[in-house]
C-alpha cells in the first residue's frame, strides 16, 4: 500500500519531497497507539544529482505522551490544582522515572501545604493550641517556623489580654467594695445626724420649759414680795 494513506494531503507531501530545497523535513505520524517521528533527508549521487528522499523514523510515543502529561500537570498547577497526578500506565523506559519524579515533586509540595491548611483552619475556628510538628526540608521549614511563630505570638497576646482582664476585674471588685464601704459610712453618718438633731430638739424643748418655769418663779417671788410690803 502507498504511504499516502498516512497523510491528509499526499500531494503536498510529494511536493515537499520532490524538491531537495525543502529537505530535511520532519513530521509526526500516529499509527494506531504509537507515534512516529519521521525525518526526510535528501540523497545525492556522486555527481551531486538529487536522487530522492531518504526517510528515517523513530517511535516517540513515550516522549510525546510524556511531554503532553507534563504540560497538563504544569497547567493544572498554575491553575491552583496541586492534587492532579500523572498516570504511569503506558510509559516505558526513562519516562517512567521522569513522570514518577514529577508526581513526587507535587507530593512533596502538597504535604506541607496540607499540614499548614489544617493548622490555619484550626486557628480560624479559635484553636491556637497546636503547632506544625511535621519536619519539612528547605523553604518549607521556613514557612513552618513562620506559622508556628505567629501562633506563639497570638498565644502571648491572649495571655497578656487575659492577665489584663483579671487585673481589671480585681480593680472593679475593689471599687465596688469601696463604694459599698462609703455607702455604709454615709448611712452611719446620716443616723448620727438624725440622733444629734433629735437631741437638739429635746434640748430646745427642755430649755423652753426651764424658761417658762423661771418666769413663773420670778412672778411668784414678785407677788410674795409685794404681799410682804403691804
Amino acid at each position: 500500500k502507498s504511504i499516502d494513506q498516512f497523510h491528509k494531503d499526499p500531494q503536498r507531501i510529494r511536493k515537499i519531497l520532490g524538491d531537495p530545497r525543502n529537505l530535511p523535513h520532519q513530521a509526526t505520524v500516529t499509527v494506531g497507539p504509537e507515534i512516529f517521528s519521521l525525518v526526510a533527508t535528501a540523497v545525492y549521487d556522486d555527481s551531486g544529482t538529487y536522487m530522492g528522499p531518504m526517510v528515517s523514523w523513530e517511535v516517540v510515543t513515550n516522549e510525546k505522551k510524556g511531554v503532553s502529561e507534563v504540560k497538563r500537570l504544569i497547567s493544572a498547577s498554575l491553575s491552583g490544582d496541586l492534587k492532579s497526578r500523572a498516570d504511569l500506565k503506558g510509559f516505558t523506559g526513562d519516562w517512567v522515572e521522569i513522570i514518577s519524579g514529577v508526581n513526587s515533586i507535587l507530593e512533596a509540595t502538597m504535604a506541607p501545604i496540607e499540614e499548614q491548611l489544617v493548622i490555619l483552619k484550626q486557628m480560624a475556628d479559635g484553636n491556637i493550641a497546636d503547632n506544625i510538628t511535621a519536619d519539612f526540608p528547605g523553604d518549607h521549614a521556613l514557612t513552618k517556623d513562620a506559622i508556628n511563630q505567629v501562633i506563639a505570638s497570638f498565644n502571648e497576646i491572649l495571655h497578656q489580654f487575659k492577665s489584663a482582664s483579671e487585673q481589671i476585674s480585681a480593680s472593679i471588685t475593689q471599687i465596688r467594695g469601696g463604694i459599698q464601704g462609703l455607702a455604709s459610712v454615709a448611712e452611719e453618718q446620716s443616723s448620727m445626724v438624725e440622733e444629734i438633731s433629735s437631741s437638739v430638739e429635746e434640748t430646745d424643748a427642755q430649755a423652753k420649759v426651764n424658761a417658762e418655769n423661771a418666769q413663773l418663779c420670778n412672778q411668784l417671788v414678785t407677788e410674795t414680795f409685794d404681799a410682804a410690803r403691804n
